[in-house]
């Protein structure tokens, strides 16, 4: 009897769901990114990490020669022809750090750009299941009962 008691129980609670059921459902399938998709972004932002990496170490090498050539006070040192060659690369490295920034941050800014762009649109299905009307099944088993019911896609 409290068997029985059990099963009509749990079939109040799950016959308004079963009830609910019964209509269209609707699910949100979330697009993804092609691999081509995924190549070209990481293409892009790896390419202008390099080159940014690149225009650290040509501004690492200018300030380097730079501060080999200046002087915060007065050494009584006489200007050289090495001296100005280290001016040279200076200014050269200098240069160089400049273009490295720009262009990786160029491409890094690209790859931000194609991100945002090639987001895959989400699509939503629409599942009209077939069999409107039927019912839950409650069948008595041994230790309980089972409580089911049956739709076609």
């Amino acid at each position: 009897m409290t068997r029985m008691l059990f099963a009509l129980c749990v079939f109040g609670l799950l016959a308004p769901r079963v009830a609910r059921a019964e209509g269209d459902i609707i699910i949100e399938v979330p697009g993804e990114r092609t691999s081509e998709t995924k190549l070209l972004v990481g293409s892009l932002a790896g390419a202008g990490l390099l080159v940014s990496a690149i225009g650290v170490y040509f501004h690492l090498d200018s300030r380097s020669a730079s501060d080999d050539v200046s002087s915060n006070k007065f050494t009584g040192h006489a200007w050289t022809a090495e001296d100005q060659d280290l001016v040279d690369r200076a200014d050269r490295s200098r240069s160089r750090a400049i273009v490295g920034y720009s262009v990786g941050g160029a491409l890094l800014i690209g790859a931000a750009v194609a991100f945002i762009i090639t987001e895959p649109k989400s699509e939503t299905a629409v599942i009209h299941p077939h069999g409107r009307g039927s019912t839950a099944t409650l069948a008595p088993t041994h230790g309980g009962a089972v409580v089911g019911g049956m739709w076609r896609f």
